[in-house]
């Protein structure tokens, strides 16, 4: 919910409440009973339940009656539509995939389809930090149960157009770890040159390849200063 529709949503139940004690005050003083039977008369009047077993004895009575009806009763149907409107409004942004937005800033880069990542995903996720996933081939069905925190990409993710809808640039860190090692060289070569002054995480299975990528960072980091990538064998 919104910040207009949480302030419009307390507006109205605040008043609906001050009415409604307002009129809880007025029946009691008017009818000479408990504060208590007042608020029970009100409260089941405003909700329109009307049991009968507390009615209004006299003209003023009926008066007050009146202006807790015309009151209350529309603030509380005016809250309740707030509400349902909100749940409705959640209810289609989830049929049209308009809740999976993709974070702005801050958030973790993780590319690839290594479990390595799952793992690492479900404590960023425990963690409360938001993630992109560029899971590659494998598809980002297993991770509907965190989408809150997950926006997917479909794509290869070795490919520098899906890459490029993931904003690395964006990101606070990378990490890439794949079941290919050529995915993972790929992968590290594209975000440095998406993104250089991210520092980048990538896993590597085979020796070579590790070699392959640190060279590749010598050379980015002689083309360009303070890039930062580290290779580790896995």
């Amino acid at each position: 919910m919104g910040k207009a529709q949480r302030h419009q949503a307390l507006t109205i139940f605040v008043l609906a409440i001050v009415v409604t004690l307002l009129g809880a005050a007025a029946s009691s003083l008017t009818h000479s009973v408990s504060l208590f039977t007042g608020i029970y008369w009100a409260v089941t009047t405003a909700t329109t339940v009307g049991y009968g077993d507390v009615t209004p004895k006299n003209t003023v009575g009926k008066v007050i009656a009146a202006a807790v009806m015309l009151t209350s009763i529309p603030l509380f149907a005016s809250l309740f539509a707030v509400l349902a409107a909100h749940v409705t409004a959640q209810q289609i942004r989830k049929i049209m995939g308009l809740d999976k937005k993709e974070p702005r800033d801050g958030f973790t880069l993780l590319i690839g389809s290594s479990p390595l990542l799952r793992q690492t995903i479900e404590e960023l996720y425990k963690a409360g930090r938001r993630c992109v996933i560029v899971p590659g081939d494998h598809g980002g069905a297993e991770y509907e149960d965190m989408q809150e925190y997950i926006h997917v990409i479909d794509g290869s993710s070795a490919e520098e157009a899906t890459i490029r809808k993931a904003h690395p640039e964006r990101a606070e860190q990378i990490l890439i770890a794949s079941d290919k090692d050529t995915d993972v060289l790929l992968a590290s070569v594209i975000t440095k040159h998406l993104a250089p002054e991210v520092p980048v995480v990538a896993v590597a299975k085979s020796k070579q390849v590790a070699a392959a990528i640190s060279d590749l960072v010598s050379l980015f980091r002689s083309l360009r200063r303070n890039n930062r990538l580290q290779v580790f064998l896995h």
